[in-house]
């Protein structure tokens, strides 16, 4: 059956008859891709929040398991279902190169330079970078850069080396006039809004962190106290910088903080033995665990 007349053509066909179907998978997955922007790459907010919470257990108590460490794994897992992560077709590609000969000296060592490894490929570039890589000649160690507008689908531009490569964006669907603006304009709004959802999901994270902190400070030592303080304020710090990249509107119900802390007060005259106690007006508790199922339900 050729696949001019077989499913190749039935979904060309749905396409053009369907744009909105396009359109819809088009937003779902540049949603995915606005949270993995956020949440993926070297130390993001997402990890420095998330390796915070072990310090908040009691001595001698159970360890403080992290929410978003799970949470992130997850988003990972449907990134992975839905595109290709960079260092996951690198990886795929070198294994391949260096399995075809027995001769080490041809093998290829490519590394993937800060967060180079979570951009987010469609299934048509990373075919492409497979087949460009095999033409460059490369061996040994290779670092390798990549920029993209954040997009899945959307052009990437990577450095393996010294060598340039482009990998175009994918093809939109063949539509035009006013479905092509739509198309254009929800994935945009799509990005952006998976980027907030990350912002949300932290943000009451970091609500029930610092609730946390509050309630166990004066019972672990103070040097893991003092560093899950700093820790806290660069959380905020984060944030605060996130939403002002995304001119996100610093509304208390869509994005809670914590309040602004004081620095740490080393005794209290009235209770001897204890750590002053700052009296900070305890935050609304909200779960972070009803938001990441908001967050991965991307259509």
């Amino acid at each position: 059956m050729s696949l001019q007349t077989g499913p190749l053509r039935r979904w060309r066909d749905l396409r053009v008859t369907h744009p909105s179907a396009d359109r819809d998978a088009a937003v779902s997955l540049a949603e995915l891709a606005g949270q993995n922007s956020v949440a993926m790459g070297a130390d993001s907010v997402v990890d420095l929040l998330a390796r915070t919470t072990p310090l908040l257990a009691l001595p001698g108590g159970p360890p403080v398991a992290s929410e978003l460490s799970r949470w992130k794994a997850a988003l990972a897992a449907e990134c992975s279902r839905r595109a290709t992560y960079l260092g996951v077709a690198l990886a795929n590609w070198q294994h391949r190169h260096n399995s075809a000969t027995p001769d080490l000296a041809a093998d290829v060592d490519l590394r993937p330079v800060g967060v180079a490894g979570t951009v987010l490929l469609s299934a048509s570039q990373a075919a492409q970078l497979e087949r460009s890589l095999d033409l460059l000649g490369i061996r040994g160690l290779v670092p390798v850069r990549a920029r993209t507008a954040g997009h899945v689908g959307s052009e990437v531009v990577v450095h393996a080396g010294r060598h340039h490569l482009v990998l175009p964006a994918d093809r939109a669907a063949p539509v035009r006039g006013t479905f092509a603006r739509r198309r254009a304009g929800g994935v945009e709004e799509g990005f952006r809004r998976g980027r907030r959802r990350v912002i949300e999901v932290v943000a009451a994270a970091a609500v029930e962190a610092q609730a946390a902190y509050e309630r166990v400070r004066d019972a672990i030592p103070e040097p893991i106290a003092a560093e899950a303080e700093a820790r806290l304020t660069e959380v905020e710090v984060r944030l605060a910088r996130l939403r002002a990249e995304d001119g996100e509107a610093r509304s208390a119900v869509a994005n809670p903080q914590f309040p602004r802390r004081a620095a740490l007060p080393s005794d209290d005259s009235s209770t001897p033995g204890r750590r002053g106690s700052r009296q900070m007006p305890r935050p609304r508790v909200v779960s972070p665990l009803s938001a990441p199922e908001c967050a991965l339900r991307t259509n």
